[in-house]
């Protein structure tokens, strides 16, 4: 727009927060503790999933060794958090098929869709995350793909998880 012109740009408040500079080589622990809420809960024959969401921040992913930070775009409107548990037993399931989240509008068009990263946090523990841009405020429905458990299950897991399930979770954002 017209502040363009004066060299200012669209950018988030909550791109890149430092970080600081004489981290020890421990456990991390953020410097900023944000809310969360929860947006609903459904389930697919034993898959517990709770959609819950959160500002847009920066995370780490890591493969084998290696770890990439990613940053908030101008664009990101929410974190997105998947929880899954056995609705059985109330544990957490550890799923290595991943899950996708997809968001649709209220005509069913599709908005985005996204590959939820494996998130381990101090407040809510294991799950699912990524930021997601949306078409604005309003309502929305997300679209829950959960990859079935290839690990080997024994016990009460035993023949469970084996099956990709799908869930829907109706939600509303506002800002």
């Amino acid at each position: 727009g017209c502040l363009q012109t004066l060299g200012f740009q669209r950018q988030s408040a909550w791109r890149d927060p430092p970080l600081a500079e004489d981290r020890p080589d421990a456990v991390y622990v953020p410097a900023v503790i944000e809310g969360m809420e929860t947006y609903g809960e459904t389930t697919a024959g034993r898959y517990g999933v709770a959609l819950t969401y959160s500002y847009p921040h920066r995370f780490w992913t890591l493969s084998g060794t290696e770890t990439s930070k990613t940053v908030v775009e101008a664009d990101d409107d929410v974190h997105l958090m998947v929880s899954l548990w056995d609705t059985e037993t109330g544990r957490v399931l550890p799923l290595d098929s991943g899950v996708t989240i997809e968001i649709l509008d209220t005509d069913g068009t599709l908005v985005t869709e996204e590959v939820a990263y494996p998130m381990l946090s101090q407040t809510m523990g294991f799950h699912y995350g990524a930021n997601y841009a949306l078409d604005g405020e309003g309502e929305y429905e997300a679209r829950v793909h959960v990859g079935g458990v290839s690990l080997r299950r024994t016990g009460g897991f035993a023949g469970a998880f084996e099956s990709a399930a799908t869930v829907t979770i109706p939600f509303t954002f506002e800002t």
